[in-house]
């Protein structure tokens, strides 16, 4: 309690006072236009280099934030791949089907809060079906682009100049990224998230000679200007004729098909599959699924009879890269960078060749696991996936009489052991 001054007189008069900022900084001013600063960025259209600028910047943010919403209107869609709200508080699995919160036990919530809870899973599953759907629209403008291009060679990695191995970071000519040929939201959402791992992007980008790609690198100016100061994204009516032109998809991506085509790895014939089960069928229950883009995809073919999983696909496709490098002497993933700098490094001409560890996994293909790998997909298969691949790998790796076919005379191969940076490269 405050004492009454001695004297009788009133006490001072009490005027609140801001706290001084800390380190002494003012404070912002409270009249700042965020959306303002937003709508006028000086984006170049020159490809970007070294650090990005503060306006580079900020575009990023845009995107990230038109990201952000994109996810929040596709999560709360009701009906969305056929997954309903309502199912919340009648469908027991949606719960059970992922771990609960940390120190939170499933008796202790009440019905509000296991609906709630329900709730979220469901627009998680939205997005997680729409993310799936997007990596594959991004797959799809990918082959578009490369369809009529030529693959990287062995035969290029052993050229000094000249060459559309050595020369690829810096040589090439730019795509013209424009207004009127961006891709959608989601596809551009995957195409940043590719370029985030600079080593994978670099490599598939050198392996299917997407130079034009590479060299122009994020289209910030076209972005920036297809996102507006509401962060939603409205690139003009041309971009949406070209990417429809080019890919054949829908500019949106809920407005694609509702099944995935492909071919069978068994027996070469057609698949539609759903992309998800969870909401196609009536008796369908939580949020697992065994449609194409849920986290249990299983399907048997018609024709066939055969079950496909994304174990047998993952398989499918390294036997198709192990197809290329024995058909067109294409490299095998993993063996293109330098495992030190992450960049292209020349690969020595024969003799010397037989001897260079980094393209060692692609000589164990092509002179020793050839047949055993293109034939690992057959009727008489038990469940086979990448796991057969790797066994085969091990026991030729630990096979004395394998290196030293491998290796010729050259190197430690004469004492049959395999050097640790082949090992490194085969284990990539």
């Amino acid at each position: 309690m405050t004492r009454e001054p001695a004297n009788g007189e009133a006490p001072p008069g009490y005027t609140p006072t801001a706290a001084e900022p800390p380190n002494g900084q003012p404070d912002p001013p409270s009249d700042i236009d965020i959306t303002a600063s937003f709508a006028n960025l000086a984006i170049s259209s020159d490809p970007p280099t070294g650090i990005p600028n503060v306006d580079t910047t900020l575009a990023h943010l845009k995107l990230l934030h038109a990201v952000h919403s994109l996810k929040e209107d596709v999560g709360y869609n009701d009906g969305l791949w056929g997954l309903w709200d309502d199912r919340a508080d009648k469908d027991t699995d949606i719960i059970l089907d992922g771990a609960l919160p940390s120190g939170v036990k499933l008796d202790s919530l009440s019905k509000d809060e296991k609906n709630k809870l329900a709730l979220s899973r469901l627009r998680e599953k939205r997005w997680a079906i729409f993310l799936a759907r997007a990596v594959d629209r991004y797959e799809a403008w990918w082959n578009a682009i490369t369809r009529q291009k030529e693959m990287l060679t062995e035969a290029d990695m052993m050229k000094t100049r000249g060459s559309r191995y050595i020369d690829f970071p810096t040589s090439g000519a730019p795509l013209p990224w424009s207004d009127d040929n961006i891709p959608p939201l989601d596809v551009l959402m995957v195409m940043h998230a590719h370029m985030l791992n600079p080593r994978a992007f670099l490599e598939d980008a050198i392996r299917t000679n997407m130079i034009e790609y590479w060299t122009a690198g994020m289209p910030w100016l076209p972005v920036n200007n297809a996102i507006s100061t509401d962060f939603s994204y409205n690139a003009n009516d041309e971009a949406k004729t070209n990417w429809v032109a080019r890919t054949g998809l829908n500019w949106d991506n809920q407005a694609d098909s509702m099944t995935k085509e492909f071919r069978c790895p068994w027996c070469k014939g057609g698949l539609k599959v759903p992309w998800t089960t969870c909401g196609t069928a009536s008796e369908a229950k939580g949020t697992i699924g065994n449609g194409y883009g849920d986290g249990n995809f299983s399907h048997n073919c018609p024709s066939c009879r055969q079950t496909i999983t994304k174990e047998v696909l993952s398989l499918s496709k390294f036997i198709k890269d192990s197809s290329l490098v024995l058909s067109k002497s294409v490299p095998m993933p993993g063996t293109i960078l330098s495992m030190v700098s992450g960049t292209p490094e020349i690969v020595p001409e024969p003799p010397y060749s037989i001897i260079y560890s980094r393209t060692f996994p692609n000589r164990l293909i092509q002179f020793e696991l050839r047949s055993k790998i293109l034939e690992l997909i057959n009727p008489q298969a038990q469940h086979p996936s990448m796991v057969d691949v790797r066994e085969l790998i091990e026991k030729a790796t630990k096979d004395g009489q394998v290196i030293r076919k491998l290796y010729g005379n050259y190197s430690r191969a004469r004492r049959a052991i395999l050097p640790r940076e082949a090992k490194v490269a085969t284990a990539r």
